[in-house]
């Protein structure tokens, strides 16, 4: 990573600093600054203290996540759609550290919160700015979610580029993913640009 960078709990302050990590991917995957629905799940993590930030020594803040434990998954049914979702989502993240990630509130599949491999988790949002891309800091970033939010046994999903969409080999998520230890799962509903998504998997047993 960066020198000097830091993985840390994200708080209120560090709200406007997440919006411009968001404002670096809207080309791909759409508005999210001046979307309220947008706002309110960043919130709603940052009063959770489900957020993470990377932060570089002088303060800037190069990466951002948001996780959902499985006690804050939704249970049985569908999800919040946008403008009410508690988050954001699908998180696709490109590059070998996860480069870029979020899209705009959106439906997620919405499995039983226990599995036979324990409570079913969720990664949200993923993003990792341009000067911090290929560094580490995602993988940082998820690692330490996935220590704090996820002990095993559990399952932690992530919702991703389809196979087919141009992004899928652009950005690289899938492979992040994958060389991470996530394995594809089924098809999700589409983008809000219209192209496919994927759930994948982590099955964390020790």
């Amino acid at each position: 990573m960066i020198t000097g960078t830091r993985i840390r709990t994200a708080g209120e302050s560090d709200f406007a600093g997440l919006l411009e990590l968001a404002a670096e991917v809207e080309h791909w995957f759409g508005p999210m600054v001046a979307e309220p629905g947008f706002h309110r799940a960043l919130r709603t993590h940052l009063g959770r203290s489900t957020a993470l930030v990377a932060e570089t020594a002088d303060g800037a803040l190069v990466g951002g996540l948001l996780f959902a434990p499985a006690a804050d998954s939704p249970g049985p049914g569908p999800a919040p759609g946008p403008g009410s979702a508690p988050v954001p989502g699908p998180a696709a993240v490109p590059g070998p550290d996860g480069a870029r990630g979020p899209a705009v509130p959106v439906d997620r599949p919405s499995p039983d919160r226990e599995s036979a491999e324990g409570p079913v988790h969720h990664v949200d949002w993923l993003v990792i700015s341009e000067r911090a891309r290929g560094t580490g800091v995602g993988r940082a970033l998820l690692a330490r979610a996935l220590e704090r939010f996820a002990p095993a046994p559990a399952t932690v999903e992530v919702i991703t580029f389809g196979a087919d969409h141009p992004g899928a080999v652009t950005s690289g998520a899938r492979v992040f993913y994958e060389r991470l230890g996530f394995t594809p799962g089924p098809a999700a509903d589409p983008g809000p640009e219209g192209g496919s998504r994927q759930l994948y998997r982590l099955r964390r047993t020790g």
